[in-house]
């Protein structure tokens, strides 16, 4: 009896201080901040970037600190610090009345709080790794179909879609796409329509910046072999953040267009131009976009596009799409025989890359 509860004693005693070590793990590995109000915060990941204070706790992820309200930082596991004088250390971080220790393998060295440039997980990049992956292009793209049909009185097949491809860099953005339309109605065709173009942008500051673009279209039921349009011009970011942007754009350029009936016309042009996106929710987002070229000195004389859109996520990753809208396009002086007005709704899948 006395063995089985002297076990028994020592089956608590391990369980007790296997408990205790489980729930003492998280605290002993976490960071702390001191702020000049006396606030003290506990987290993990302590990074210092751009003037900020960087950590995750318990209630926010990469939480931001500004450093000028930063008092002491203490950590477990060791950091990297970068001074303004250009040294380099790695190692814990100690917190006392006096300031703050880096405890290095070569000994302790005090450091001023106000005199760190940087911190970072010296396990992961640097900040002169993540200042160069930056500044690489980054390339995404996106793919869209879509097929309408009707059949009884009528048969009708609408078939269109697109594909664009996007460049970016932290200054500026290309952009290149491509845009179909293909119908035909009781055996007939009745649409028949292909857009071409590109545009780059390039930063002037944080709102600024001026563009370029130019624009290849044709339509066979518009009469419309070829027109050919180039745009230079400024552009302001007037709304731009996480869940929402908009942007203007004021330019000049001209207007090349070549009809089926011979007619050909050469033109100079003002462009007023915009683009905006809206996150409704998480899973989907409003755009809506519009341009007006008016031919200079004859203000009657233009063309304005009307662009709406409605993008549903259809995978957790975002990657699918259903993407719901009208585009309208109208011409104030079409060739004899087509109207001014062209509309077409879509309904398509697309594909984000």
């Amino acid at each position: 009896m006395r063995a089985h509860g002297t076990c028994t004693i020592r089956w608590w005693v391990f369980t007790a201080v296997a408990l205790f070590i489980w729930i003492a793990a998280p605290m002993a590995l976490a960071d702390e901040v001191m702020l000049r109000d006396g606030s003290r915060i506990v987290g993990t990941n302590v990074r210092i970037i751009d003037g900020h204070l960087l950590m995750n706790t318990a209630f926010a992820t990469d939480l931001s600190i500004p450093m000028d309200q930063v008092t002491s930082i203490s950590t477990d596991a060791p950091v990297a610090i970068d001074l303004p004088s250009g040294e380099r250390f790695i190692g814990s971080l100690a917190a006392d009345k006096k300031g703050i220790t880096v405890n290095t393998p070569a000994g302790a060295t005090p450091v001023a709080v106000r005199d760190i440039a940087g911190m970072w997980d010296p396990k992961g990049p640097s900040p002169e790794d993540l200042a160069i992956e930056a500044k690489k292009p980054k390339w995404s793209g996106r793919f869209e179909f879509g097929i309408d049909g009707r059949t009884g009185n009528s048969e009708r097949t609408t078939v269109q879609g697109g594909a664009s491809l996007l460049r970016t860099t932290p200054s500026n953005r290309t952009n290149f796409y491509v845009r179909g339309r293909l119908e035909e109605q009781n055996g007939k065709r009745s649409a028949n329509e292909l857009f071409v173009g590109t545009s780059h942008e390039f930063d002037l500051n944080d709102r600024l910046f001026v563009f370029g673009k130019l624009d290849l279209e044709t339509d066979e039921f518009e009469d419309l072999d070829l027109r050919a349009t180039t745009q230079v011009g400024l552009g302001y970011f007037f709304i731009q953040d996480d869940r929402r942007e908009l942007k203007g754009r004021v330019g000049a350029g001209y207007r090349h267009e070549d009809f089926g009936a011979g007619g050909t016309t050469n033109e100079a042009i003002l462009s007023l131009g915009y683009d905006s996106w809206w996150s409704v929710s998480d899973r989907s987002r409003l755009t809506h976009g519009g341009v007006y070229t008016p031919a200079f000195g004859d203000f009657s004389d233009y063309t304005l596009t009307l662009d709406t859109g409605l993008e549903i996520a259809l995978s957790d990753d975002k990657a699918w799409k259903l993407r719901l809208g009208m585009r309208n396009e109208y011409d104030s002086e079409p060739v004899p025989g087509v109207e001014e007005l062209d509309t077409t709704y879509f309904a398509n899948i697309a594909f984000d890359w």
